[in-house]
């Protein structure tokens, strides 16, 4: 499945796929390869350092999906602290929680979008 994939649309589609197109929810099929996959481990390898580089520009995309445009400036610095906060204690081993944790994970997104998936 991975290896078919290039995009993080690429996974879109074989998700959607199975659900849509092929009528299953053949979900633990893809829970069962994916269960132990350290996540975290994956991204510090291929992505922490993306992020962390461009922190300004990735919070900068997900205020356009998630922020009303009257709002994003007041918003900004408190999102860049979130991803702040996310990244140390990602590099720290430490576990995520609340907003740290959503930013983190939707910055990752905004990664795998610019540079591909790894």
């Amino acid at each position: 499945m991975k290896q078919d994939c290039k995009t993080i649309e690429d996974f879109g589609r074989v998700a959607f796929k199975l659900r849509f197109i092929d009528k299953k929810a053949a979900w633990n099929d893809i829970y069962e390869k994916t269960k132990d996959f350290d996540v975290i481990g994956y991204v510090k390898e291929h992505y922490i350092d993306y992020v962390e580089q461009n922190k300004n520009e990735i919070i900068g995309a997900i205020m356009e999906n998630t922020v009303e445009p009257e709002k994003r400036d007041e918003m900004r610095e408190t999102m860049r602290g979130w991803l702040d906060e996310a990244i140390r204690m990602v590099k720290n081993g430490e576990e995520l929680y609340w907003m740290p944790e959503r930013i983190f994970y939707d910055s990752v997104a905004v990664a795998m979008k610019k540079i591909g998936v790894k």
